[in-house]
């Protein structure tokens, strides 16, 4: 009877854990989708300074958070977002259309990193 409560223990452990990492993600990247976006709309209406320091915001959160998001993320959602960080550069005070593009497409591959790890019946079955 105690090594069905043992298991029980873990179980419902390995539950709170689960959930406790699906909300550290989506505290962590709801604020950054939002600066993408705002982002984007600063690049289209050509204000470079706005849409350049909201993105260099975004870019040094995503830094802090990089390690620990190498441990709960598959490697190849990683690598667009780095890939998408390091294109934004090259656009910046040139091509508003595609900054914003990016800074859009930045916002979704960080929305479903995060709705990968959110608490939903389909990702805890």
């Amino acid at each position: 009877m105690i090594r069905t409560w043992i298991g029980a223990g873990l179980l419902a452990l390995l539950l709170a854990a689960g959930l406790l990492v699906g909300e550290t993600v989506e505290r962590r990247f709801s604020p950054g989708r939002s600066e993408l976006e705002q982002a984007a709309a600063a690049a289209q209406a050509g204000d470079w300074e706005k849409a350049e320091a909201l993105t260099e915001s975004v870019r040094a959160e995503w830094e802090k958070i990089q390690k620990a998001a190498e441990g709960l993320a598959g490697h190849d959602d990683l690598e667009r977002i780095e890939s998408s960080f390091a294109q934004l550069p090259s656009y910046a005070g040139v091509d508003g259309a595609a900054y914003s593009a990016i800074c859009t497409a930045l916002a979704k591959q960080l929305e479903a990193l995060s709705r990968t790890h959110q608490c939903s019946w389909e990702n805890l079955l």
